[in-house]
């Protein structure tokens, strides 16, 4: 998930660098996220008739609750809420219940019921989807979403058993560093980065971003 506000130097963007102890890209930069779990379909399925903005697969909605929740889990964010049709700004939950939904004590979608909320996926852009190439070892079929965030000020609260930090960074400047060598990431980190880059504000590239990836083999 894209999370983006508007920097005084260009777009910002959320931003982890995941755990050295991590099997998976340790030490690298990314963003919140994670696989499906069988509740994010059925969840989908019933999302009172919300999709995201430029969909382009029947399943992008699962997706899309899928990153949802994991901001929810990964940061402590709620996003894209609603209340009887009126959209919301974002929440922070609280650490007992961002602990609870790492522990598999508490469902994304319960707590959403507790608290009377829906989710509208349509405050949500597709950006693109990238398959990881057949020679690597393991590969993922990721889809990116972007999402603008109405309370820019929210500190983010990170799960410091994936990640090292969560921080706000202008993504033109983390370009520049991982080109120094300063930072790692992979390539579709780096694509994503770059997109948000070429635009001054988030308003316009919420209307316009793509960043498609190469072709699925």
């Amino acid at each position: 998930m894209l999370l983006v506000r508007d920097g005084a130097r260009g777009i910002e963007v959320l931003t982890l660098k995941r755990s050295l102890k991590m099997r998976f890209l340790p030490g690298h930069i990314a963003f919140p996220g994670g696989s499906l779990d069988e509740g994010d379909w059925q969840f989908a399925g019933a999302s009172n008739g919300f999709a995201v903005i430029a969909q382009e697969q029947p399943d992008d909605n699962a997706y899309a609750f899928a990153a949802l929740r994991e901001c929810a889990e990964e940061v402590g964010f709620a996003c894209a809420l609603c209340k009887s049709g009126e959209r919301l700004d974002e929440r922070r939950l609280t650490l007992f219940d961002q602990q609870r939904l790492l522990k598999s004590e508490l469902r994304y979608e319960d707590w959403l019921h507790e608290q009377g909320l829906k989710l509208d996926l349509s405050r949500l852009r597709f950006v693109g989807r990238w398959v990881t190439p057949p020679a690597m070892p393991a590969r993922f079929d990721t889809r990116f979403f972007l999402y603008h965030m109405n309370k820019p000020r929210l500190t983010p609260s990170v799960n410091l058993d994936e990640n090292d930090w969560a921080q706000w960074v202008e993504a033109r400047s983390v370009v520049s560093q991982i080109a120094e060598g300063k930072l790692a990431a992979v390539p579709p980190t780096i694509a994503m980065l770059e997109g948000l880059g070429r635009y001054p504000k988030v308003d316009a590239c919420f209307a316009d971003l793509k960043v498609p990836g190469p072709p699925a083999l």
